[in-house]
């Protein structure tokens, strides 16, 4: 009987695809010291190994460790070595390949995940000339029951082409950060602790963050003023000076004095509508953003919406696209969260005539956008988790909801035969 080994990237996504698949029957067990999940499906046994990221390193040879003696030319061309993290995930995998088994990776499907999904078959001694016999690939968005069974009923070729280009970007990092860092560090003859790091990332973003702090101290201030009018009719508004800023303070005294307690006359009024598109589909950027919104940062927003993910509350965070594919459900999506705590938003958006989701400028067919696929329990959503959960299911509902309208109102107001400019907007 034919072994089918999973490959999971963590832990917590390996346990769910478990339990879907097995309907809960699945059994924890251990080899060589590595923990891993037991259990049948039909007439196959399964076998999951979760590997917690990464399983291999990349580093230059030992005999290249010396800063100052080893030329950059050959530091550049130098063969990398591939160490492997964990010697019992290592040794578990050289296992299971050694058996009559197959393997199905069931990593994030992305440039990472695809990478270590063909780390894992390395390791497990399964050649990219047989893969085609062994190897399947399950293709999710979210860890609900619903997409793994999908998934693993569909399964797909891994794509090692997407596994060599996310190698080729680890291994440009490498060369890149270790030549330059070395350069720099030896220039200036800062070694040791003191060493400057260089990096292919973090310099460029060094950059800016120096260009802007560098504006910022070359600002020089100066003192304006700004005249402002209290209007009443049929309530309090207020009107601006045509000079938003003044830069003489004895014309700003000529103008007060010339209009305080003055009655004035509308030279001007204007009313309109103008029409509020409703927002793209969150893309990983668009959810970042809005999240320092609110008052979450980058790194700490991303962790929460993997956890998210995991937990199989959000599809994927990690994505470019901002157009829903049309195999995804909106209105079973909808009628899912109709349970939870955003009920009433909900009902709204399914009242409409139709439902047309917005689209944005980018159109993938790797991940879906940002969405939710769950309510969550009560207990997972405590203080950021919630705010990032509500921000994710708000995004989600806009883009179903109709566009907005603003009606804007605009007056020209002329007072001593000085103008000012009122404006006042409502939704």
């Amino acid at each position: 009987m034919t072994l089918k080994v999973i490959v999971a990237e963590k832990a917590d996504a390996g346990r769910r695809i478990a339990y879907f698949l097995s309907d809960g029957k699945q059994k924890a067990k251990k080899a060589k010291g590595l923990n891993y999940i037991e259990f049948k499906k039909g007439d196959d046994d399964y076998a999951l190994v979760s590997l917690s990221g990464h399983v291999v390193e990349l580093d230059f040879p030992k005999e290249m460790n010396d800063w100052s003696s080893v030329d950059l030319n050959d530091l550049i061309f130098a063969k990398i070595d591939r160490d492997l993290k964990n010697r019992t995930v290592g040794n578990t995998l050289l296992d299971f390949g050694g058996k009559e088994s197959e393997f199905i990776i069931a990593t994030d499907y992305d440039r990472e995940g695809e990478l270590i999904g063909t780390e894992a078959l390395e390791l497990a001694g399964i050649p990219r000339s047989a893969s085609g016999n062994r190897v399947r690939r399950a293709k999710f968005s979210t860890l609900t029951r619903e997409e793994i069974e999908t998934a693993f009923d569909n399964l797909i070729s891994v794509d090692y082409d997407l596994a060599d280009s996310a190698g080729a970007r680890e291994e440009v990092d490498l060369i890149w950060g270790a030549v330059l860092t070395r350069f720099f560090s030896v220039s200036t003859k800062r070694l040791g602790k003191n060493f400057l790091s260089v990096g292919r990332v973090q310099t460029p973003t060094l950059a800016l963050i120096v260009d802007r702090e560098n504006e910022i101290m070359g600002f020089k201030q100066e003192t304006f003023w700004k005249i402002v009018i209290t209007f009443s009719k049929g309530g309090h508004f207020q009107g601006v000076y045509e000079k938003a800023q003044l830069f003489d303070k004895e014309e700003a005294d000529r103008v007060f004095a010339t209009i305080n307690g003055q009655n004035g006359e509308t030279k001007s009024f204007e009313k309109s509508v103008q029409r509020i598109p409703k927002p793209p589909p969150f893309n990983t950027t668009e959810f970042l953003r809005e999240a320092s919104r609110i008052g979450i940062s980058p790194s700490r927003a991303m962790a929460i919406a993997e956890s998210l993910y995991v937990k199989g509350y959000i599809s994927y965070p990690r994505t470019d696209n901002t157009v829903y594919q049309r195999s995804i459900s909106l209105t079973g999506v909808l009628k899912k969260l109709q349970k939870g705590e955003f009920k009433e938003e909900v009902e709204k958006v399914l009242a409409q005539d139709s439902i047309r989701p917005s689209r944005g400028r980018t159109e993938a067919t790797d991940h879906p956008p940002i969405y939710p696929v769950a309510v969550p329990k009560a207990a997972d959503l405590k203080g950021d988790f919630h705010k990032v959960y509500e921000l994710v299911v708000r995004r989600f509902l806009a883009t179903l909801y109709r566009d907005g309208a603003r009606e804007v109102r605009k007056a020209s107001i002329i007072v001593s035969e000085h103008s000012f400019n009122s404006e006042g907007s409502k939704i």
